[in-house]
């Protein structure tokens, strides 16, 4: 099942998909933001051209485990995407991915991909490391 995952900031959307079998993630080109209804709708589009089963938002929670100013926001972007697409959407909790990002991207000669897609990319890859014992079932 292919899915796509989101790391939704201020300025840029990072995106990124999963292969059939869930082995492999791959970073796609970042989303500018826009507005809400116009950046759901552009993910809702790239999740057709993707050929997505499931939506993943990364959000970021506090140390307690509870929303933040800016997970409520992404929430709310959430809610527009589910306006928009049928495809079910999943909240995961993105702490510390985009310093993660970061560090893997400083460590590639090239800087070829956006650290937000390459967070999408490792919220991704958190997920289905989390649901890896489901796909064997």
């Amino acid at each position: 099942m292919r899915i796509l995952s989101i790391d939704h900031g201020h300025a840029r959307i990072g995106v990124a998909v999963c292969d059939d079998l869930g082995i492999s993630t791959t970073p796609l080109p970042i989303v500018k933001h826009q507005s809400r209804a116009k950046d759901a709708q552009r993910i809702a589009n790239i999740a057709i051209e993707q050929n997505v089963a499931k939506i993943v938002i990364g959000v970021p929670l506090d140390r307690d485990g509870n929303d933040t100013h800016q997970s409520r926001s992404i929430r709310r972007f959430g809610a527009a995407l589910a306006d928009v697409t049928e495809l079910p959407i999943v909240y995961w909790d993105e702490t510390g991915s985009t310093k993660r990002a970061e560090q893997a991207i400083s460590q590639r000669k090239k800087r070829d991909v956006a650290s937000d897609s390459v967070a999408a990319s490792i919220i991704l890859r958190d997920y289905l490391d989390s649901h890896l014992d489901r796909h064997y079932e």
